[in-house]
């Protein structure tokens, strides 16, 4: 077998589903370095079969799959942690309904707006909660996804949502399932980076390993792999994309003794590589996950004048199939100019800083855009001295249509701004500033244009305190 060489730049990609799909829900026990990935035993285990009985989406013509698969307590389980689908009473294969042809053109769903929402099993025990809020932390600082609780506000517009459950062992669905509740497994065995691990293929990563391209850059050792689980290194091509350089740091990649039979790697990598590790995402995980999740924001405003007056009517577009969240629109004139008004009902709340205004949006869904005024009093500035850019969670493929007469300071969306703070946020005012409330009408110096909606802005104006005595 030929040694494998070191991934070269843009000749190797990474792996994940392209649309996100239906996850493992057999167990997993995090491993160690020179133990094997295990199986925690469940009621129903069966042998490996051919999986041949997917149906459409339309309910039509059944498709043949070649992906071999395992019953373990009723769920159809690939690839040790990766929930695919149930059996039915009739001993049928149910696989849901967004699934078209597995085996042929999986088409999985990714969650919208980069937004997942979630719950916990009331029989987590203490530990078992721990381990996930630790692990969901670790995706909300490193990633564009949002992970949140569910409650009573977001259950409306997010119906499908994660449930942490307490199990045998580790183990998800890949991808959103559009189900309403969609389990993630885990155990008091199951550390942080486990966890980590599950959400990924949750959020739509697949195993590293079973790549296409993953014969370049490793060798499986099929004689060394327990009887009966060869299935778990198979390639996986159908539904998936590859995101990057192939990642031997991810973590989503098997150890080198994952399901050894005789203590001998399974895996064999270049020397000096180590793979398995589950401590937390790698770069590239990072990088996947981001661009898999981008879409294409655009800004633009025009502007009209009357009696020193500015009317500014900005369009944000959402160019993409994904909607894009924490959006934050910053606009600045000069130093004696003030900020007005802004249509009512916009969808964007807004604060002026002194010359500059601030104004923020939850979530911008794909195919769409925002349309709206904004008024101001120039002072001694002129339209073309407005400075605007716009910044979001989300990634976005193109920055270059962000800024308007500004800097295009987004070095990559997700990232780092040029003065080190963080995209999707812009500078926070001390904690001396005291909120005014201003009403903007016409009388005031307010908006005078036709069809421009005053409504209440907050000026927040610095206050120097004097000390208690």
């Amino acid at each position: 077998m030929n040694t494998p060489h070191r991934c070269k730049q843009a000749s190797c990609q990474k792996l994940a589903w392209k649309t996100l799909a239906v996850a493992a829900t057999f167990s997993l026990l995090s491993a160690p370095v020179h133990a094997m990935e295990l199986f925690v035993p469940m009621p129903g285990e069966g042998e490996e079969q051919p999986l041949s009985d997917a149906g459409s989406a339309s309910g039509g013509s059944v498709q043949t799959s070649k992906f071999p698969y395992q019953i373990i307590d009723g769920h159809i389980v690939m690839q040790g942690d990766m929930v695919i689908g149930k059996l039915t009473d009739s001993n049928g294969v149910e696989v849901p309904q967004d699934t078209r042809g597995l085996g042929q053109s999986l088409i999985f769903d990714r969650w919208e707006n980069g937004i997942i929402t979630y719950e916990f099993d009331e029989r987590l025990s203490d530990k078992e909660r721990a381990n996930a809020l630790a692990a969901i932390a670790h995706w909300n600082e490193n990633t564009t996804m949002s992970i949140v609780p569910r409650d009573s506000e977001n259950s409306q517009l997010y119906p499908d949502y994660l449930v942490f459950e307490s199990s045998l062992g580790c183990a998800s669905w890949v991808g959103r399932t559009s189900r309403g509740a969609q389990s993630i497994w885990i155990s008091e065995q199951c550390t942080v980076g486990s966890v980590i691990h599950e959400i990924g293929h949750a959020v739509g990563l697949f195993h590293e390993h079973t790549r296409n391209d993953r014969d370049s850059y490793i060798a499986i050792n099929w004689d060394n792999i327990v009887d009966g689980k060869d299935f778990n290194f198979e390639v996986m091509d159908a539904g998936a994309e590859k995101y990057g350089d192939y990642d031997y740091g991810s973590i989503m990649h098997y150890g080198s003794y994952f399901f050894t039979r005789n203590n001998q790697r399974t895996i064999t990598v270049p020397d000096g590589v180590a793979i398995g590790q589950r401590e937390r995402l790698s770069p590239v995980d990072i990088q996947s996950v981001n661009d898999m999740y981008a879409t294409d924001v655009g800004l633009q405003i025009n502007s009209q004048v009357e009696d020193n007056t500015a009317q500014f009517d900005v369009t944000i577009d959402n160019s993409g199939d994904l909607g894009a969240h924490k959006l934050e629109l910053v606009m600045n004139l000069g130093e004696d100019s003030r900020w007005l008004a802004i249509d009512a009902n916009s969808g964007w709340e807004c604060l002026s800083y002194s010359e500059e205004l601030r104004c923020t949006r939850d979530v911008l869904i794909g195919y769409t855009s925002s349309q709206f005024s904004i008024s101001a009093d120039l002072g001694s500035a002129t339209t073309s001295d407005l400075k605007a850019r716009l910044l979001m969670n989300t990634k976005d493929q193109d920055i270059s249509n962000n800024a308007i007469n500004d800097l295009v300071v987004i070095a990559a969306n997700g990232g780092s701004l040029e003065d080190g703070s963080q995209s999707g946020s812009a500078t926070a005012p001390e904690e001396t500033d005291e909120p005014i409330i201003q009403q903007a009408n016409a009388a005031a110096g307010g908006a005078a244009h036709p069809g421009l909606l005053c409504l209440l802005l907050v000026s927040l104006v610095r206050v120097r305190r004097t000390p208690k005595t």
